[in-house]
């Protein structure tokens, strides 16, 4: 029973983790100061800061849904 509380417990976490993680790569779409960068025809691009950033938002979200799904294996696991 206690394992099954743990692994209850662990599921809320990473449920958790997982939607923090979302809302990052959410909100992180719009750039910061300093991830423009000026063209010569007087426009501005994304520079790789920011794209930079993008991908370690993606990363996380990626390493909260591992986490997430090894929370639900294990909680499953717990169960018989």
């Amino acid at each position: 029973m206690e394992r099954l509380r743990e692994a209850d417990a662990e599921l809320r976490a990473a449920n958790a983790a997982l939607a923090q993680a979302r809302k990052r790569l959410e909100l992180g779409k719009e750039p910061l100061p300093g991830e423009r960068t000026g063209t010569v025809g007087g426009m501005s691009r994304l520079n790789d800061a920011y794209w930079a950033r993008q991908a370690e938002n993606e990363a996380a979200v990626k390493e909260a849904k591992a986490r997430r799904d090894a929370a639900v294996a294990a909680r499953n696991a717990a169960r018989f």
